[in-house]
């Protein structure tokens, strides 16, 4: 019985390296993330100047009543999309934020596998990083770590 405890904990030290290189994965990730958030932030603002020229030509050809039944296009639906990204990318990386802290004091499990999941399906460096937690996650090793009682 003695060996199989040794393996338990040399499986343990080799999970460790793993768990710490995954955690600054999704550091990066959260980063990343909220960097695209002030880049929508500013797309965002580009594209409420630019709804308010349109606006203001299109109130003044109006008055001059060289387009009469001419009707102002509803741009407003693009705004409501961009803020929605907006919201969406924050979102997403206040998640990754957490789940780097989950994966550094070893617990919520099952977030870490949702975010993993999340990962996967949103682009390619969150895709890699989502199935390389996937397989760290899934050892029993891993479980264990994740299971242990915390003081």
């Amino acid at each position: 019985m003695a060996i199989a405890e040794n393996e338990i904990q040399y499986e343990n030290e080799n999970d460790s390296p793993y768990l710490y290189v995954l955690e600054i994965f999704y550091y990066i990730l959260a980063v990343l993330s909220f960097l695209a958030g002030l880049v929508k932030m500013y797309q965002l603002y580009q594209l409420q100047v630019a709804q308010r020229q349109i606006s203001n030509l299109l109130t003044g050809i109006q008055s001059q009543n060289l387009l009469p039944n001419y009707q102002a296009p509803q741009i407003e639906n693009i705004s409501v999309v961009a803020i929605l990204s907006l919201g969406l990318t924050i979102a997403l990386g206040i998640v990754q934020f957490g789940t780097a802290n989950s994966l550094k004091n070893r617990h919520n499990y099952m977030f870490c596998l949702v975010v993993a999941a999340v990962g996967c399906l949103s682009g390619s460096l969150a895709g890699i990083v989502g199935v390389a937690t996937f397989f760290v996650l899934v050892r029993p090793s891993v479980k264990r770590i994740f299971q242990r009682p915390k003081i």
